[in-house]
This record gives C-alpha cells, structure tokens and sequence, in this order.
C-alpha cells in the first residue's frame, strides 16, 4: 500500500499482495460451508411455502412470509460463497467491453437516475477481448452498484472509462463519494471485509464479498484489480484486461 501525504489530505492506492494459498483454502471452504446451508435452506424454504398455502391464519402467514424472506436473504449470501468459490472455469470469447459496460450501465441507470447522479462515459474504440462475458458483467456491476452507494447524497458524478494501455484493455470506475476510510482501504479486497453488512451493523446481505470476488474474476483472466481512493472527495477503481490471452493460465489465477 502506497501513501501519499498532500497537506491534510490522505490518498491510497492498493496493491495488496495475496497469499494463493490461504485464499484457495477459504474459497474450498466456502463452497462447502455454502453447498450444506443449501441443502438446509431448500427443505426449510420448501416447508416454510407448503406451510403458507395451507394456513388461513393471518397471524401464522405473517411470520411464514418473514421466514421464507429470511430464508432468502440467508441463500443470497450462500451465492455470494459460491461465487467466491468458484472462479477457475471460464469461457473466454472475443467481446465488445463498451457494449459490456453499456450492458451493465443499463441496469443500474433507472436508480443513478432517481439519485440524480450524472454519468460520464469516456470510451476509446477498442478491438474485442477475450474475457468470460456473464462473469465479467459481475465485476462491472458490483463496481458500479459499489460508486452508487458512496454516493449518498443526491447528486455526483459517476465515470466510466475504457481506454488502452499497451497490451491490455483498462476499465476505470470513478465516483465522487466520500471515499474509503484510512483503516479499510488496506483490507478492501479481502474476504468478508465490508463497511456495511450483518458485520458493520447493517444489511446481512452485505456481507464482504463483492471486491473479493471481483479480484478472483479478474485475476482468473490473467488481469489486474486496483484501487484508489482520497477520503472525501471519491475512489477509482481500475481493471486491466489483457487484449490477448497468450499465457496459460495456471490453477492460482495468475
């Protein structure tokens, strides 16, 4: 982690390096602590909706409705476990990544739009990338979803940028929120870490997993995953895709 000092203001920008091992361990954990809370969550979810349809009384349906709700919100999380997990199988095809982005943009623009958040969308011309499209719109939307949330007052300014460096496609995200506190910024890639969530007192299906997930998807693809963020005054996010996927990639994601 680099710091850079400018008066009063504080900038960091991560690079932190991983331990392959460890992070094989907690992804093989994940997928089987996750693949049991299915099993358990499907027969709960199956009796909790017979229940429902049988019972007339109100007081009963009531609770049944907020079980099968927590029910739901229990088996998002067990999602995000397997997509932690289970980031080795891709299927690479040649693609348009501003078509990918506009893709994406497209689901989040009906809410950036109620929030009266401007977006800026700065595109060079790029050839198609190899990348596995279904998995690479996740890194895109998570990144997206995340500059939504730093945003909390209305207004700001979202951007989008796509630009070439070399051999490699570079996707920047940029909001102007309010920036990552100093004592996250060095652990916001890591499993589990997340300034809301069941962990910080807030929504449980919060629960830390998004960037963590990201960085496998993008490390799978042979790229790289930064950021960057000054508190008050925003965060970027940069992604570099390699335009050619020449290397074999080998079972760590590098």
């Amino acid at each position: 982690v680099a710091l850079f000092e400018g008066g009063s203001r504080e900038k960091h920008l991560l690079d932190v390096p991983v331990d392959v091992g460890t992070e094989v361990a907690v992804a093989t954990l994940a997928a089987g602590v996750a693949h049991q809370f299915n099993n358990l969550l499907g027969a709960i979810l199956a009796g909790s909706e017979d229940a429902l349809e049988e019972s007339t009384e109100p007081g009963i349906r009531r609770r049944l409705r907020l079980i099968i709700e927590k029910v739901e919100e229990a088996s998002f999380i067990t999602r995000s476990l397997l997509s932690f997990a289970q980031q080795d199988f891709l299927e690479r095809r040649p693609t348009d990544l501003e078509a990918l982005l506009e893709q994406t943009l497209a689901v989040m623009m009906p809410e950036l739009e109620r929030a009266g958040i401007g977006v800026v969308r700065q595109y060079e011309k790029l050839p198609p990338v190899p990348v596995d499209a279904p998995r690479m719109e996740r890194v895109f939307l998570n990144l997206l979803a995340n500059a939504r949330e730093a945003l909390h007052e209305p207004g700001g300014t979202l951007t989008l940028k796509l630009s070439r460096e070399r051999a490699h496609a570079v996707v920047t995200v940029t909001d102007t929120g309010e920036g990552i506190p100093s004592h996250m910024v060095e652990h916001v890639f890591d499993p589990f870490v997340t300034s809301k969530g069941a962990f910080a007192g807030g929504d449980m299906r919060a629960l830390g997993l998004g960037l963590s997930v990201c960085r496998g998807i993008v490390r799978s693809h042979l790229g790289t995953i930064h950021l960057e963020s000054t508190p008050g005054e925003g965060t970027t996010v940069t992604v570099r895709l390699p335009l050619e996927t020449s290397v074999e990639r080998t079972g760590d994601g590098r």
